[in-house]
Formats: structure tokens, sequence, C-alpha cells
């Protein structure tokens, strides 16, 4: 049983709220203020909640038998097709979701789309520096997390299907249950699998963080109401379209293979010499 990867699971929301609750208790946000924006996009709440959540990870390896950049899936070089694919799947995924939505709900996506301008209104004041935070920090934190220390541990433990399914469900579960869900979900499982198939956690940050600026940015500059203007016929186009990036990127990810040194589950700390240790040592006579 992976109970290391399950602890660092259950502690995000525990932690995340320690951290906001400690910023709370010093007097750093005035109480009125504290409901304007979502915690994602909340200047001064969303910087400590996310340290918090790199903090479980980095710690949790940290205290790990194995090597910290190891088991947080810092090693493997990436193959150079992995990043623009495991972008296209995040992105796709994101899309497919929202498309789908509109097909199975759509007296719903009106009522959606209000709310999201509600809640993330005023973050069109905060500028850039804000909206870069938002975008960055959860691409290096959460990637560490779910498929860094937690997807590594569950792969070892019980194989790459179960541990790309249970990475994805926790990541979306981590985030809420609301109409992004089926979403985030969504990236989870291309994320996962772009994790597994390289071996590194490093394409699926640069996926998080180009995902998250542009969702951020479409849900603060984007013109209101256009997923509610499109036609049923325009949804299922887009669906189809979306649906088929994400098969497309998938397949091109599913062709990635991790060198034989950084490979899941060859980690042994003898591997992971400085290359002129390991010359050295290969070249000594016998």
């Amino acid at each position: 049983m992976p109970w290391p990867s399950l602890v660092a699971a259950a502690l995000v929301l525990p932690v995340q709220l320690l951290a906001v609750g400690a910023v709370l208790a010093l007097g750093l946000v005035p109480a009125t203020g504290v409901g304007l924006l979502p915690l994602d996009l909340h200047p001064v709440l969303f910087v400590p909640a996310q340290l918090g959540l790199l903090a479980i990870p980095l710690v949790a390896a940290w205290l790990s038998p194995e090597p910290l950049r190891a088991r947080l899936g810092l090693v493997a070089k990436m193959p150079n097709n992995s990043v623009p694919w495991a972008i296209l799947g995040a992105i796709a995924s994101t899309q497919a979701a929202l498309f789908a939505f509109c097909l199975l709900w759509p007296d719903a996506v009106f009522g959606v789309e209000q709310a999201r301008l509600h809640a993330t209104a005023p973050s069109a004041l905060l500028g850039w520096g804000t909206v870069l935070a938002a975008s960055l920090l959860p691409a290096i934190g959460e990637e560490l997390l779910f498929r860094g220390f937690l997807l590594r541990g569950l792969n070892k433990a019980w194989g790459p299907i179960p541990a790309v399914l249970l990475s994805a469900l926790l990541f979306g579960l981590a985030h809420g249950v609301d109409a992004s869900l089926p979403g985030r979900l969504g990236i989870g499982l291309v994320l996962g699998f772009a994790a597994v198939r390289t071996g590194s956690v490093r394409p699926g940050m640069v996926a998080h963080g180009v995902n998250n600026l542009l969702y951020i940015g479409w849900q603060v500059w984007l013109p209101f109401g256009w997923a509610s203007a499109l036609t049923s016929t325009g949804h299922s186009l887009a669906l189809g379209l979306s649906l088929s990036l994400v098969l497309l990127s998938l397949l091109r990810l599913r062709s990635a293979r991790p060198s034989p040194v950084d490979s899941p589950g060859s980690w042994s700390p003898t591997r992971y010499r400085p290359a002129w240790l390991r010359l050295r040592t290969s070249s000594t006579p016998r």
C-alpha cells in the first residue's frame, strides 16, 4: 500500500487551510476583501496556499529513502516533442469538458458564465503579476505533488493505469466539486499519462502553466457569454475537434520513451551520480 503518497494527498486541504488561516489570523487580509476573489486569484491568500501545497511533496520526498529529484520526477530528460503535445492535450481536454457541458446542460451555461464573471471581475484590476503567479505556482507545486510524488508512488505500488486514474481523480477533487471538475479530470489524465510515458514531470509543468494562463485569461478577458452564444451544432463540432486533439496528443505522447537510466522504478542512488564520477568509475580497471 503506497501510504506515503496517500497521506500526502490527504494533507492537501488541511495544509492549504492552515496556511490561509494563518494569513487571516495575522490580519493581512481585510475581512471584507476575502470574498471578492476565488482562492486561486486572491493576491494574498493564493501565495501561502500554494507554498503550503509545494511543501507537501518537498518534505515527503526529503523523508523518502529514494533520491529527492528521482522521487519527484525531476530526473529524466524530456523528449524533444513531449512539451508541445502535453500543452495541446491539456488545453484540448479543458475545452472538451466545456463544450460537453454546453451540450448536456445548455440552460445552465449562461448561469455558470455569469457566476464566473462576477467572481473574477475584480481580478481584471490585479494586473498580469497575479495572473502569472496564479498560472505558474500551481504548475510547480501541483505537478510535483500529483504527477511527481503521488503518481510515482502509486505507479510503483499498483502500476501505471491505477496511478494515472487515481492521481487525476485526487487532482480534480482537490480543486473542489463544481462545473470545472470534468476539465480538471481531463487535464489530470493527460498530464499523468505524459508523466508516465516521459518519466518526468517537466512536460506537465510547462503544459499546466500554459493552460492555467489561457484559462484565467479566458475567464477574465474574453467577452461574456461567448460559450452560450454558440449553437448546439457549434458545440458538437467544437467538442469533436477538442476530443480529436486530445487523442492526437495522447498518441504522440505514447511514443515518448524515458531513457533507461531515468525510467520509473530504477531509482538506485548510484544511477544519479555526476557524469564525471560515472565516467571515472566505469573507466576504472577491474
